[in-house]
C-alpha cells in the first residue's frame, strides 16, 4: 500500500506547486465560480468525510484501491476493503500523536467482527503517509488556483462537471468540477528510458460522497471503542500482518514493495 500512497502523495504535492507556478501568470484573475466557493468549503469545514477512488495506470499494469476518508479536526481516518476479499477490512486512524492500524474480518456467524490492531506512536497526522491529509491540504484547498481561466463541458460517469486541462513541464493535468465540489483530479508523468522510448504514467483520483460535518464516529474508534468489534493487539505492524496473512496476494506487490 505505501508505494501507491506515496506515489498519490507525490502527485498533490506536484498540484500543490503548480498551482503556485501558474496563478502568477494571471494574477489579476478573479476566480468566482465552484472552484473557490469548494476550497472556502474546505477550509471551514472541521468536519469532512468523502470516497476517494485511486488508481495508477503503467506498462506495468493497473492498481486501484477505493478509500472512504474521515476528517475530524485534527483526527484523520480512512477504510477500505482488500480488493479480492471484501469481508477482509482495514482502518487506519491518525490521532492522539499516534497511527493505529486495524485489520478486521467479517464472521457470519459471530455476533462481532474479529481483528487486531497496532499502535504506531509519536507519529503526526501531518505524517507523509496519511494521503488524507496531503488530499485535503494540496489538492482541495490548493488546486482552483491552477485552473485555466476557461474550462470545457465533460461529464465524470453521469456528472456533468466542467474540465480545466494543462500541460508543466512536458506532463499533462486535469482538474473537473461539478456544481457544488471537485470530483477527480488526473496527471500523466512521461519519462524515457535507456532505450529512448517514452513511458508514461497516470494517476487517477475520483471524489464522491462528500460530507461537510457531522461525519460517522466509527472510524474514529481507539482501541477498545468499537462496540461492534472484538480486537486483539498485534505485535507486528500492519504491514507485515498483512504480508504474513497474504491477504493482498498480487495486490501485495504493489502496495507494500
Amino acid at each position: 500500500m505505501k508505494t501507491i500512497v506515496k506515489s498519490i502523495v507525490c502527485l498533490l504535492i506536484i498540484v500543490l506547486t503548480l498551482s503556485f507556478a501558474l496563478v502568477g501568470c494571471d494574477l489579476g484573475r478573479k476566480l468566482q465560480g465552484i472552484e473557490v466557493k469548494f476550497q472556502k468549503k474546505v477550509e471551514a469545514a472541521t468536519q469532512l468525510s468523502f470516497d476517494l477512488d485511486l488508481s495508477v495506470s503503467s506498462s506495468d499494469g493497473d492498481s486501484r484501491l477505493a478509500v472512504s476518508c474521515y476528517k475530524n479536526g485534527d483526527e484523520y481516518a480512512y477504510t477500505f476493503v482488500d480488493p479480492s476479499n471484501s469481508s477482509v477490512k482495514y482502518r487506519h486512524l491518525y490521532a492522539d500523536q499516534c497511527l493505529y492500524e486495524f485489520v478486521y474480518s467479517e464472521m457470519p456467524l459471530v455476533s462481532k467482527n474479529v481483528g487486531s490492531y497496532y499502535t504506531h506512536r509519536d507519529v503526526p497526522f501531518t505524517d507523509e503517509d496519511n494521503v488524507l491529509y496531503w488530499v485535503t491540504r494540496n489538492i482541495m484547498l490548493a488546486t482552483y488556483a491552477a485552473l485555466l481561466s476557461s474550462g470545457q463541458k465533460d461529464k465524470v460517469g453521469d456528472v456533468e462537471t466542467y474540465r480545466y486541462d494543462f500541460r508543466h513541464e512536458g506532463n499533462d493535468y486535469s482538474l473537473w468540477y461539478d456544481d457544488a465540489n471537485l470530483v477527480k483530479v488526473k496527471a500523466t508523468f512521461y519519462e524515457q528510458n535507456e532505450a529512448g522510448e517514452t513511458t508514461s504514467e497516470t494517476y487517477t483520483a475520483v471524489f464522491g460522497n462528500y460530507r461537510f460535518g457531522e461525519v460517522d464516529r466509527a472510524p474514529f474508534y481507539r482501541p477498545g471503542e468499537d462496540p461492534d468489534a472484538s480486537l486483539v493487539e498485534s505485535p507486528i505492524s500492519f504491514e507485515e500482518w498483512m504480508s504474513i496473512l497474504n491477504t493482498f496476494s498480487q495486490r501485495a506487490a504493489h502496495w507494500l514493495s
